[in-house]
């Protein structure tokens, strides 16, 4: 470990680190605490850990699909995740894991390109980007690059630059799951999440549905100078010196399969 440390490479991923390990609650085995099982792996992590910044403190250390204790030693959570997404995504595990951790960097696997399933590989993106995870792109199995699906390729290009745009959230910002903005439809192929920098505020509202676009009202509990919104493959929208004697309202068509993100700021 010490020689890859030293090999100037920006870091290495543990493959399998979250295979085997579960926590324990069974007063009958004798365990001191839940994490028994797991402390000879957390014991490595810290061994290799103090081992790398002997040599680069910077070198990044990923593990497949670790848990919460490990991030002491791991920088990041890579994630082979399941081909359905289901039960993880309507379960709030995202937002629970976000809220909580805010500052652990997470993955999410996007490798449904050109599959049918519940959720395509642009409504992945979608996610990602909404709760800050990095882009774990998979085409063809790791057998295939981007060029081999150049419109999805380009959709992520945008993506990337609208994250750009709005770094200041992600990366020096409150993650604030649904509380700084209230949106009511009753289509369950609408959500949401908020973020807070300072008197500034980012709503990003994505729509799961692949045919039809959404329109959908928005309420936020400010009154902002100026509003910014940012979709990919469209023109950013600026308004500048918003006049509102009360709460901020205001209705968004989110196309299917995209997002919107509204950026509400306390100065013009």
């Amino acid at each position: 470990m010490r020689k890859l440390a030293g090999l100037g490479l920006d870091g290495i991923m543990l493959d399998e680190w979250a295979s085997g390990i579960v926590y324990c609650f069974s007063k009958e085995h004798g365990h001191n605490d839940p994490v028994d099982p797991a402390r000879g792996q957390l014991q490595l992590g810290k061994m290799i850990r103090e081992e790398c910044d002997k040599v680069n403190p910077n070198f990044m250390l990923a593990g497949e699909e670790i848990w919460d204790a490990a991030f002491q030693y791991l920088d990041l959570s890579f994630a082979r995740g399941s081909f359905d997404i289901t039960e993880e995504y309507n379960s709030g595990a995202f937002q629970i894991m976000k809220y909580t951790f805010p500052y652990f960097i997470r993955t999410l696997e996007v490798h449904n390109v050109n599959l049918p399933c519940p959720f395509s590989a642009i409504a992945r993106v979608n996610i990602a980007f909404a709760y800050g995870m990095v882009f774990s792109v998979c085409i063809d199995s790791y057998r295939g690059t981007l060029d081999d699906c150049p419109e999805f390729a380009n959709y992520l290009k945008e993506v990337i630059k609208i994250r750009k745009y709005l770094r200041r959230y992600f990366g020096e910002g409150i993650f604030r799951d649904t509380l700084e903005a209230k949106i009511v439809t009753q289509s369950k192929n609408i959500n949401y999440a908020t973020y807070k920098k300072g008197n500034d505020k980012l709503i990003i509202v994505w729509n799961t549905d692949q045919k039809k676009n959404l329109t959908i009202p928005i309420s936020v509990e400010i009154k902002p100078k100026s509003v910014r919104i940012y979709s990919p493959f469209q023109k950013i929208i600026t308004y500048p010196q918003v006049k509102v004697s009360g709460p901020f309202e205001m209705k968004v068509e989110v196309p299917a399969d995209r997002f919107v993100a509204l950026e509400l700021l306390s100065k013009v």
